[in-house]
C-alpha cells in the first residue's frame, strides 16, 4: 500500500486508493491452482491469453466468484473463437457476446453469439450494442488495440456495465501510449461508483511473459 500522507492533491490521493483497491482486490482473489485452470483452458482453445500473455492470472483472480453465475460477458475481437470458447467453458451459465470487424470471423454457438462491428466507427459500435441490447458484467476490449478505437468501445460499453463488473483494455502499449492510457484510467475513476488502474499482470505476480500483461481495468463500484 502506498504512503499518502504527505499527499496534498486530494484527486491524485482518491485516484491511488482506486487503484490500490483494484491491487488488493486482485491479489485476495488469486488461487494458484484456479489460475492454471483457465491458463489450460486459454491454451487448449487456441488463444495467446496465457501463452505470450498473463492473463490467466488476473481473469481468474477476478471472475472466478462468476463461474456460475448467469452473467453477460462481451469481448471485442473474435479471431477463431478461442477466447469465446473459453469463457464458454469456464463460465457455465453465461452468455458470451463477440464482436469483429471481419465478417469471417463470425459465428454462433450454444451460448455463444458474434456481431460484426467497427471499433473506429462509434456509430457503428452504438447500433451494434442496441442490436445486442444487453448489459455486461464482463467487457474485454481484445480488438484493434489503437487509443481512438479504446475510447470509442469504452464510450460505447462501460455504460452499459453492470454494478460489480469489469472492463478491461488488453495488450496496451505503453512505449507510445502510457501517458494516455494513465489519464483515461483517471478520467474513468473520476466518475461516480467506478475505479480504473493500468494493470501491469507480470509485475503484481511477480511473473514474466513474452510480450507483456499490460491492461487497463475498469470496475463499476457498488451505489
Amino acid at each position: 500500500m502506498l504512503n499518502y500522507k504527505d499527499e496534498t492533491d486530494f484527486d491524485t490521493i482518491k485516484g491511488r486508493l482506486k487503484s490500490d483497491s483494484l491491487n488488493e482486490k486482485i491479489m485476495n482473489g488469486y488461487n494458484s491452482s484456479e489460475s492454471t485452470n483457465l491458463k489450460n483452458l486459454f491454451n487448449e482453445n487456441g488463444t495467446d491469453k496465457a501463452t505470450i500473455h498473463n492473463y490467466h492470472f488476473l481473469y481468474d483472480s477476478l471472475f472466478r466468484v462468476h463461474k456460475d453465475n448467469k452473467i453477460n460477458v462481451l469481448e471485442i475481437g473474435v479471431y477463431e473463437g478461442g477466447s469465446l470458447k473459453t469463457w464458454k467453458e469456464y463460465f457455465k451459465l453465461a452468455n458470451i457476446i463477440g464482436i469483429d470487424i471481419d465478417p469471417e470471423t463470425i459465428f454462433s454457438d450454444d451460448r455463444i453469439q458474434t456481431f460484426v462491428s467497427d471499433q473506429n466507427s462509434q456509430d457503428y459500435l452504438r447500433q451494434t450494442a442496441h442490436n445486442i441490447n444487453r448489459n455486461f458484467d464482463v467487457v474485454i476490449d481484445d480488438g484493434w488495440h489503437q487509443p481512438e478505437a479504446a475510447v470509442n468501445t469504452l464510450v460505447t460499453f462501460l455504460p452499459r456495465l453492470n454494478i460489480g463488473g469489469f472492463y478491461v483494455i488488453e495488450d496496451l502499449n505503453l512505449m507510445h501510449y502510457q501517458l494516455f492510457y494513465t489519464e483515461l484510467a483517471k478520467l474513468i475513476s473520476s466518475k461516480k461508483n467506478f475505479a480504473a488502474a493500468v494493470i501491469d499482470i507480470d509485475a503484481l505476480f511477480q511473473v514474466k511473459s513474452l510480450k507483456g500483461s499490460v491492461v487497463l481495468l475498469a470496475h463499476r463500484l457498488p451505489n
